[in-house]
């Protein structure tokens, strides 16, 4: 259209590493979309996996503050993620958080609390998940994994007699 304005929207996909098929979906979606729109909104989706890291510094203090987003979509199943260093990425109240998903969460949760932005949009995959029943230590670590994404769940998104809220 002439005259009109190309709306730009950064949308930030944020998960653990247990959903990738998950992600590439998600990639998929927001390329239709861009098709689809093409010509009046541009949307830029950031996925970590697509970005160049160095070696000399962490994952997470490299990839973009997920506030910079318009969006942040969150996929979770049976991980949680990988606790990040106390020394870089600390909670006001000093706690550590459990992951880089948490810490995304919660930082798009602030940001949305001040300045109304990101929109958030939450997945939890329910299908099924395979356990080793051999390995008794690996099954342990699946276990704590899978009660951290519930403890995630139970404290964000479910109200005290467990049904789900609405809105946090």
């Amino acid at each position: 259209c002439e005259g009109s304005v190309l709306l730009k929207l950064r949308v930030f996909v944020s998960s653990p590493g247990d959903v990738g098929a998950e992600r590439a979906v998600a990639l998929a979606v927001a390329e239709r979309l861009q098709l689809e729109f093409r010509g009046r909104v541009e949307l830029e989706t950031y996925l970590w996996e697509r970005s160049v890291l160095r070696a000399t510094d962490t994952f997470q203090a490299q990839i973009i503050d997920v506030q910079e987003a318009d969006l942040a979509l969150f996929i979770l199943w049976a991980r949680i993620g990988t606790p990040l260093s106390i020394e870089q990425f600390v909670r006001p109240d000093g706690s550590q958080y459990r992951s880089g998903t948490e810490y995304e969460f919660e930082r798009a949760r602030d940001g949305y609390a001040k300045a109304r932005k990101p929109e958030i949009l939450c997945y939890l995959k329910t299908a099924e998940v395979r356990m080793s029943l051999k390995d008794r230590e690996a099954r342990d670590a699946q276990i704590a994994e899978l009660d951290a994404v519930a403890e995630f769940v139970d404290k964000w998104f479910r109200n005290p007699d467990g049904t789900f809220r609405s809105a946090f």
